[in-house]
């Protein structure tokens, strides 16, 4: 897992393709309606992952 683990479109689109294949309605979504990266780009802006990780690297 990586240490700031934002979500990757690609990654989330392939969940979407798969959840189509039996429910179609998930193949008219787009993955930024599913992603919200607002919290975790809050705590990277404020440096508290990098000082979490900072002596194991």
């Amino acid at each position: 897992m990586p240490v700031k683990p934002y979500a990757v479109e690609s990654a989330v689109q392939a969940v979407l393709n798969h959840l189509a294949e039996r429910e179609p309605r998930y193949g008219q979504r787009k993955p930024a309606e599913f992603i919200d990266s607002g919290p975790l780009s809050e705590l990277d802006r404020s440096g508290f992952i990098d000082r979490l990780y900072s002596g194991q690297r």
